[in-house]
């Protein structure tokens, strides 16, 4: 179910917010927002543990997905319940979102929740239009193929065809074009078979023809400081909780990278470049190993009107928290109705005529 509530397994419940009045009480819709960013981000948490910020760039997760879907997926919402695509029941809201903070990393692959299926009832039978995942009835899911609106559509079982995760029944991901199981503990995945790892493992060891192996994170992130670890190779050793791993020398005769487990560097403080970041939230380390400056210091990152860091290293992130990277300078998030030049600086994902939209489909 967390998926139809928003656009899939990173933004799972994205997309619930909606509206100006309760659905039969509990959760006001104009509430929502922020009720379905937190119960969005209860699973991640606990699947992930302080893991989840390393992923969101050292963000709070509510502070990130709050934003997106107040301006993004709320205002389709309503759309849908005007338009008898969607019925929404805010008795039932706080029930949804305690069964999908209980199933913890098996809510990040659920198709159906029987709680959040209750508070938001689509309406739209297979062969409808639709214009997001909640307006279709049962199993059936939104297919949009990037046109809007979609067709509500049943999900496809084990082997059967599929060009995403949300177009498999539950349990299921859509691997090189077919549902198939996830990968567990200690299975082949990634190469060329693209079988992802079920929620809470990571695929370690992988190259981009040869599989890896799916492993907890507590079984990756393992390394004390001063231990070699290994970003290059694999994924395999990283460092314990709150630790980096940072590159400290490359051999470019031989192509070996030193890469050691760090604690963390203070604001301006001495720095290597390293995963995940080594300075504060809001900086980077400005070393620069292609160029042979593998010392550095953490400095800030870069804002709003500023030329946006260059990432080739493929580690951190372009600008500050709340910003993107458009045209290489630095922008900050905008809401709707704010100015805008592309997609990506909008909280709703959608610019039309230079000002941050509502997008027709989510």
């Amino acid at each position: 179910m967390l998926q139809r509530l928003g656009m899939g397994m990173v933004l799972a419940l994205v997309g619930v917010g909606c509206g100006d009045d309760n659905g039969g009480g509990g959760v006001s819709l104009e509430d929502a927002p922020a009720a379905v960013a937190e119960s969005f981000c209860n699973p991640v948490e606990a699947c992930l543990g302080d893991l989840t910020s390393l992923f969101l760039g050292g963000q709070a997760c509510t502070d990130v997905f709050e934003p997106a879907i107040t301006n993004g997926s709320a205002p389709l919402w309503q759309a849908s319940i005007d338009a008898g695509r969607l019925a929404y029941d805010g008795s039932k809201l706080d029930d949804c979102i305690e069964a999908a903070s209980a199933l913890g990393c098996d809510a990040l692959e659920a198709r159906d929740i029987a709680a959040c299926d209750e508070a938001f009832e689509g309406l739209v039978e297979p062969g409808g239009a639709c214009v997001a995942e909640v307006d279709c009835a049962g199993e059936a899911y939104c297919a949009s193929d990037a046109a809007c609106p979609g067709v509500c559509t049943l999900r496809a079982g084990g082997g059967e065809s599929c060009t995403s995760n949300e177009g498999c029944v539950s349990g299921l991901i859509c691997g090189s074009g077919t549902c198939v199981m996830p990968a567990g503990d200690g299975e082949s995945c990634g190469g060329s078979s693209a079988i992802e790892c079920e929620a809470g493992l990571l695929c370690t060891g992988e190259t981009d023809t040869d599989p890896g192996t799916c492993k907890a994170f507590s079984a990756v992130f393992t390394e004390a400081v001063g231990a070699p670890c290994n970003l290059v190779d694999g994924l395999d050793p990283l460092c314990q909780e709150g630790l980096s791993c940072v590159v400290e020398d490359f051999d470019f005769a031989t192509m070996e990278v030193t890469q050691t487990c760090a604690a963390p560097s203070s604001s301006g403080g001495a720095c290597n470049l390293g995963f995940p970041e080594v300075c504060p939230t809001g900086e980077y380390c400005n070393a620069n190993p292609m160029a042979g400056m593998f010392d550095g210091t953490c400095v800030a990152l870069p804002a709003a009107g500023e030329t946006c860091r260059d990432v080739g290293d493929g580690l951190g992130q372009p600008c500050a928290p709340a910003h993107a990277c458009v045209s290489g300078t630095c922008r900050a998030l905008q809401a709707n109705g704010a100015s805008c030049t592309s997609a990506g600086e909008c909280y709703s994902g959608n610019c039309e005529g230079g000002l941050c939209a509502i997008p027709d489909c989510f």
